[in-house]
């Protein structure tokens, strides 16, 4: 229940303290570290385990550190990423519309910038120079200066690139994975769709070396073919299909389009098996091979 995890919130140091294991190692900790060592995702016990720092010795830094963990604060900061995003969508239709921006989502857009510039000065009069040891923090305060700039950039130079300002804006979504402090089922989905990403970038280049190779045979095996085929009218209204294995490159880009994509197989491939039945043999080893990726 959200009650069950708003009280497991309460009782872990705040997301942006690092451990003091992390920082005697100074080793660089996974992003989703974080919410494993204060018990966001896997064992309850972590939080208790953990020698992190959760009191100080002057009262007020105390006081407004149970203030920004509480889960009052967290509600609070998750409505306000929520109302930022509803603005931004009304702010990118209306200018895609190339229609004046809402008075009211101007104010509220001011109104959310202050609260997050007063979070920031908060955490960095609570944690010093902790502050500038987590990541967390330092992209929140990255986040607001990148703001600030925007806004500055408008009063002064009016007559900015607009594509260069959406650039500022689309920064403020990044706030919305802070949703993911309240609710850790949201974490582990995160952490597994960072372990994929990973994966499917080297599944990419795995791709890219296969494609290379078979690019290369099909200059040499394919293109002589290809060759006879132009020579004998059978394109006649494809610009593309007499080039369409005369590089490495051109056969790359041929075999993506036909497998990949999986559009227009047949438009160059039927044309080459039918002028050499061998051929066919070479281009299943392809599909085969490039399908399993």
């Amino acid at each position: 229940p959200i009650s069950t995890q708003a009280a497991a919130v309460a009782r872990v140091p705040p997301l942006w303290l690092a451990t003091p294991e992390m920082e005697a190692s100074g080793s660089r900790a996974h992003p989703m570290q974080y919410f494993r060592n204060f018990g966001y995702i896997g064992d309850e016990t972590a939080s208790k385990t953990s020698n992190a720092p959760t009191t100080f010795a002057s009262p007020s830094r105390e006081r407004l550190r149970r203030m920004l963990a509480s889960p009052v604060t967290e509600a609070i900061l998750i409505m306000t990423i929520l109302v930022n995003v509803v603005c931004m969508i009304i702010e990118t239709d209306r200018g895609a519309m190339e229609l004046d921006p809402w008075l009211a989502v101007t104010i509220v857009n001011v109104v959310v910038l202050g609260i997050y510039s007063i979070e920031s000065a908060c955490k960095l009069y609570v944690f010093r120079t902790s502050f500038f040891r987590s990541p967390w923090d330092m992209f929140d305060l990255f986040v607001v200066c990148a703001d600030y700039a925007m806004i500055a950039l408008e009063a002064f130079l009016p007559d900015v690139p607009v594509s260069f300002l959406r650039v500022f804006r689309l920064v403020r979504l990044s706030r919305s994975a802070r949703v993911l402090r309240l609710f850790p089922e949201l974490a582990t989905m995160a952490m597994g769709l960072y372990n994929t990403i990973r994966i499917a970038i080297c599944g990419v280049v795995a791709l890219f070396g296969i494609l290379t190779v078979f690019g290369i045979m099909a200059v040499h095996i394919l293109h002589p073919i290809n060759q006879r085929v132009t020579a004998s009218g059978a394109y006649n209204g494809c610009d593309r299909c007499p080039r369409a294995f005369q590089s490495t490159w051109h056969s790359a880009l041929t075999f993506t389009q036909q497998i990949v994509t999986g559009d227009s197989w047949g438009t160059v491939t039927i044309p080459v098996i039918e002028e050499e039945p061998a051929s066919a043999l070479f281009f299943l080893i392809v599909f085969v091979f490039i399908a399993m990726m």
